[in-house]
């Protein structure tokens, strides 16, 4: 089935971690319909803007991603030398081969979207995970950007360019 035939006219991206998990309040449900229906996009969570640099440096640094499976409790105990010995020592590679968020952006865009993305002083950002998008929107953005998105993504499950993502979405599809 086509993308175009398999997609609803409006689609909700809700984030699985964080406190919201256990559903999304209503009220936040009604104003982020109400804004989509007006906009084409909307952000539970308000949009926030970045200013350009700092969007196009952005990198998690100093992300735990113990917290997400144990609670901060479990993490709170971990020095950044800790958890430093426990990732080489697991499987888990959090940090993206490409960093900061402007090498990622750069290999999932073609040269014209890398150039309307940055070429304005504010970025908007949605943050927290929490999104909606009417259809002509997604469908908007090239293909190719969706399958190196997706490729980039498949790496390990909570990752570094899952930030990334979640840092884009708003500028590709708002």
């Amino acid at each position: 089935m086509a993308i175009q035939q398999a997609l609803k006219d409006y689609v909700f991206f809700v984030k699985d971690t964080g406190p919201e998990r256990n559903g999304m309040p209503q009220g936040l449900l009604r104003r982020q319909t109400a804004s989509l229906l007006d906009r084409g996009f909307a952000c539970a969570t308000g949009l926030t803007y970045m200013p350009l640099t700092s969007w196009l440096n952005f990198s998690k640094d100093s992300y735990l991603k113990h917290h997400d499976q144990q609670g901060p409790a479990a993490w709170a105990q971990f020095s950044s030398v800790q958890f430093a010995a426990w990732a080489n020592a697991t499987s888990f590679h959090f940090q993206s081969p490409l960093r900061p968020l402007r090498a990622w952006l750069q290999s999932i865009t073609d040269s014209t979207l890398y150039t309307h993305l940055t070429t304005r002083e504010r970025v908007p950002c949605c943050l927290r995970g929490f999104f909606s998008v009417e259809r002509a929107r997604i469908l908007g953005v090239n293909r190719t950007v969706w399958r190196a998105l997706r490729a980039s993504l498949a790496r390990e499950d909570n990752i570094e360019e899952s930030h990334y993502a979640e840092r884009s979405w708003a500028a590709l599809l708002a």
